[in-house]
């Protein structure tokens, strides 16, 4: 047996069956409720600083994503055994990465404290995937439907939550920073989007069944009414990207009585969007997503103004970057203050410079491609790379890979297809190893 072999095995016979994507969808249930009742504004910020500078540290995803790693490190993960079974490719380019990203925050940054604590999240997350997959490694279909379930039960706990906040919004109310538990509506609309994508995937996958389960339809009207009630532009058009994207890397698509189920659903969504009360304000409702005019519904919201002077900016420092969040102070000769670029191959060649930015490209890309590879061969895992796509391509517009919220969604999804990939290898190995050991015993 390899040394491969044995470190896979004994990953596996120490991870608890209780935990893994029952724990994630647990999560990813509570938390926002959590997050809802702790943080209520109608302003831009909370009266409480203390408690505001939790918020917009978003200190809970790390406090939650810590104690994953916990969990999963008494279950036998060893950060330290992970990356030796990386290839040599994926090996060095985390290496590389770890050794340079932070440089810049240390060192450069105009927000010394501000740079080394975004920076300091990165090796957490990093041993958060680690300990998905740790946990993941035991997944089944099974625990993917209670997954989808629990999220769609926390969805919907959500709505009365925010039906009562919004109805106590007066005059001088924010409307788009008034959304309890999220930092915005964009937030939210991001949120609802990857939901919707692997509940999509889920009822998908029901290609031999006549009927999708009750909790993926409710699901699915729910997280799709939201989403365009929230007039996130970039989330509508990640789940019609993301689904094609998925259809022709996996070379196949959904039957036609899927797709007339799923057309039905959101056009019913669309209708459910336009009844239900809009806040008064222009950052609400698929009029603002069809708006294709300048201003602030505009298409671009000043985005081209911000990626200019970004890549500006990268070229004053193209190796080694500016510091993580130099957003914050880069951005300040456009009368603006926004801690990422609403770019991320743009945030993170400003924030790390080129060096770290290729080495965590690669490493990035590597992963990508055998996760889609590991849907190929496990069909059920369908929803967690729909999430991973739209997320991918939310990011090319929005923050998604700044905000912990985000990070935590896309390497989850990605640990678990990576993980049930592994496990499966391993018993077809062992399986293939079987005959040779009775003929040697005979």
């Amino acid at each position: 047996m390899t040394a491969l072999s044995r470190a896979s095995q004994t990953t596996a016979q120490s991870t608890p069956r209780a935990t893994g994507l029952t724990l994630l969808g647990g999560t990813l249930a509570i938390l926002p409720l959590v997050l809802a009742v702790m943080y209520r504004t109608y302003w831009y910020h909370i009266p409480n600083e203390l408690v505001e500078a939790t918020r917009q540290a978003s200190l809970p995803f790390i406090i939650a994503e810590i104690c994953v790693i916990a969990i999963a490190m008494r279950g036998g993960y060893s950060p330290v055994r992970l990356i030796q079974r990386l290839d040599p490719v994926r090996m060095i380019a985390l290496l590389v990465f770890l050794a340079t990203f932070w440089i810049s925050s240390a060192t450069t940054s105009e927000m010394r404290a501000h740079s080394v604590m975004w920076a300091a999240y990165w090796p957490i997350h990093l041993l958060f995937a680690g300990a998905a997959f740790h946990l993941c490694q035991g997944a089944t279909k099974r625990q993917m439907h209670r997954l989808a379930y629990l999220t769609v039960l926390g969805l919907a706990a959500y709505v009365p939550i925010l039906v009562m906040h919004l109805a106590y919004g007066g005059p001088e109310t924010i409307w788009n920073s008034a959304m309890p538990g999220y930092l915005s509506v964009r937030h939210l609309g991001i949120f609802c989007a990857a939901v919707l994508a692997g509940l999509l995937g889920m009822l998908w996958l029901r290609e031999d069944e006549k009927s999708a389960h009750a909790y993926v339809v409710v699901g699915i009207l729910l997280s799709a009414t939201l989403l365009m009630w929230s007039g996130t532009r970039s989330g509508i058009y990640a789940i019609v990207g993301a689904s094609v994207i998925t259809m022709i890397m996996l070379q196949r698509a959904p039957s036609w009585r899927r797709m007339v189920q799923t057309i039905a659903l959101l056009l019913t969504a669309l209708a459910l969007s336009f009844v239900v009360w809009m806040p008064p304000s222009g950052s609400f409702g698929m009029i603002r997503v069809l708006d294709t005019g300048g201003g602030d519904a505009g298409f671009s919201t000043g985005r081209m103004d911000i990626w200019l002077r970004m890549m500006a900016a990268f070229i004053e420092r193209p190796f080694l970057g500016h510091g993580e969040g130099a957003s914050l102070w880069l951005m300040q000769p456009l009368d603006l203050m926004y801690i990422q670029p609403h770019n991320a191959p743009l945030q993170f060649l400003v924030s790390w410079g080129l060096i770290p930015t290729a080495a965590i490209t690669v490493f990035a890309l590597s992963t990508w491609w055998r996760a889609i590879r590991a849907v190929r061969r496990t069909s059920w895992l369908l929803p967690c790379i729909l999430v991973i796509n739209s997320l991918l391509i939310i990011a090319l517009v929005d923050g998604v890979f700044f905000f912990p919220r985000f990070i935590v969604l896309a390497m989850a999804a990605t640990a678990c297809c990576l993980a049930v990939n592994a496990r499966l290898s391993l018993e077809e190995q062992s399986r293939a190893r079987r005959p040779i050991a009775v003929r040697r015993g005979r």
